[in-house]
């Protein structure tokens, strides 16, 4: 039996509801998802079905007058497949029947075909390919990874609004609907790092369907003007290539579907018998009047051409949309739901009837832009695992109070000696890499020490990158403030991390770590 995953229904109204939650009493927290817990009992281990089991009690506590925008917003996809779907089809017949026109005066230019509708795809095809092979390579070499190549990034851009805008139209048109869409945006643009892979797939996916339409209409188009009227073909250009030459470029052109279809490659006799010139008007070497002397030749192109759009238009478009479909599906699967904010569900769901897990929560929620959510506090370290402890810029401290800290208030102790980054000399940050790649447990976090009024800039998120690339990308990263930090102070290095939209990065606001004390 294939392990639970979520379906893109199931993502979208779980990131709306953690979203929700951020501002939510932790007392109603605890007694909804203790009650779900209950109704939902025996609830399973794997964390992917316990997730559905937390929606669909949601769910049903709202009832039918809670509409799913998950639901919508994945009809807003399959919608926007469709529409796409729709244009594409007419864009592809559109373009044959221009490049197809013949009025008699000249016969088609089977070169200016090829060039328009083959090998472009070509192109477009191979650049997919790539942007999708160097994007993964990416994304798995170093952990939150965000970039996009510039042309596969504008069209999924315009795949997500068109696919939400379709959503706004089959949710009911209150501002309440509406707000959740706007957030939703900026909540998993914040997330990109766990959730760009699913993104990116559903985009190549309703992509490859406009595209497979766009080949269908050509084809579909290209056969009925080859039954329905008479085509003359020919083929010119002002480079110096004789119809030998030409016939080679047609024989590599037909190497995919020659064992297939060997009739719809062009003969030489064919190339050298539909060789026209404008300039005369003819073919040449016809007879008197400009007319072949087989009559026949002149159509003998359209099955090259039909062959060409099927092997190099239509069928790596399908690939690639079966491709992708496999994509989305693993990449559903392959979902993290090991975050710190799963964990607090789990936690609630599974708790005694009476129980209270910790203290009262801060609740700061100050606004930090551009839909980004809070970045959360440090979660106490699991299984006594050793921290690695790191002084970013010769930050000043007293070690011991920094010790105590991390035994009172987070349940660790000090690996080692504390670390030094981003200072004069390089060679500590390498000595520091090392010690993380080192690193074998992997729930022993890293608790970076800054000043607070050493603003964070490029290099810090370097010092992150490498600590992520070196530690493994599920690596709990925890920044810690020296004393005498401002509000204003906090707040700065609060937006800049929430902006990074690492999961996994905490940072403490409530208590700081004391300063060094003086000889």
């Amino acid at each position: 039996m294939p392990p639970p995953r979520l379906t893109l229904t199931d993502l979208v109204d779980l990131e709306l509801q953690l979203q929700a939650d951020l501002d939510a009493d932790p007392r109603a927290l605890s007694e909804r998802d203790r009650r779900i817990g209950l109704d939902a009992a025996p609830l399973p281990d794997a964390r992917a079905a316990l997730v559905q089991r937390w929606l669909q009690g949601l769910r049903a506590a709202r009832g039918r007058d809670g509409a799913s925008v998950g639901r919508s917003l994945e009809r807003g996809y399959r919608a926007a497949a469709w529409v796409l779907g729709a244009v594409m089809l007419a864009a592809g017949a559109s373009a044959v029947a221009g490049v197809l026109q013949y009025s008699g005066e000249h016969p088609i230019n089977v070169v200016t075909v090829i060039g328009v509708l083959v090998l472009p795809q070509i192109v477009i095809v191979s650049v997919t390919l790539l942007s999708l092979l160097l994007l993964s390579r990416a994304r798995s070499s170093v952990a939150g990874h965000r970039g996009d190549a510039p042309a596969p990034g504008l069209l999924r851009g315009l795949v997500q609004r068109l696919g939400q805008r379709l959503a706004r139209l089959q949710l009911p048109l209150d501002d309440a609907r509406a707000a959740d869409l706007q957030r939703l945006r900026g909540w998993m643009r914040g997330r990109r790092t766990l959730y760009g892979a699913v993104e990116q797939q559903l985009a190549v996916l309703v992509l490859q369907i406009g595209a497979i339409a766009f080949n269908v209409g050509a084809l579909g188009c290209l056969l009925l003007l080859v039954t329905f009227s008479d085509l003359a073909f020919g083929w010119n250009t002002t480079l110096r290539l004789d119809a030998h030459q030409v016939h080679a470029l047609t024989d590599v052109l037909c190497a995919p579907f020659r064992w297939v279809t060997p009739g719809a490659c062009p003969t030489e006799h064919l190339v050298q018998a539909t060789r026209y010139s404008r300039l005369e008007g003819a073919y040449i070497g016809a007879t008197a009047g400009g007319r072949v002397t087989d009559a026949a030749a002149v159509g003998g192109w359209w099955p090259f051409v039909a062959m060409s759009l099927f092997v190099y238009g239509l069928l790596p478009r399908v690939l690639v949309l079966a491709l992708s479909a496999v994509g989305l599906r693993r990449a559903l699967a392959r979902v993290p739901l090991d975050t710190p904010d799963l964990d607090a569900v789990e936690r609630r769901m599974r708790a005694p009837a009476l129980r209270r897990a910790h203290g009262p929560d801060p609740g700061n929620v100050a606004p930090l832009g551009h839909g980004a959510g809070a970045v959360p506090p440090p979660r106490p370290v699991q299984g006594g695992a050793g921290a690695l402890c790191v002084a970013w810029r010769d930050a000043r401290f007293d070690a011991g109070a920094l010790d105590t800290l991390l035994a009172s208030r987070f349940d660790a102790t000090r690996r080692g000696p504390v670390g030094a980054a981003g200072g004069a000399d390089y060679a500590d940050d390498e000595a520091l890499y090392d010690r993380v790649a080192a690193l074998s447990d992997p729930k022993a976090p890293v608790f970076v020490i800054v000043e607070p009024w050493t603003p964070p800039d490029r290099a810090f998120r370097r010092l992150l990158d490498a600590i992520r690339a070196r530690g493994g990308a599920a690596r709990t990263i925890n920044v810690l403030l020296t004393a005498g930090a401002g509000p204003a102070e906090v707040d700065i290095w609060a937006g800049y991390l929430a902006e990074l939209g690492d999961i996994y990065l905490a940072l403490e606001r409530e208590v700081s770590v004391p300063a060094a004390v003086s000889a």
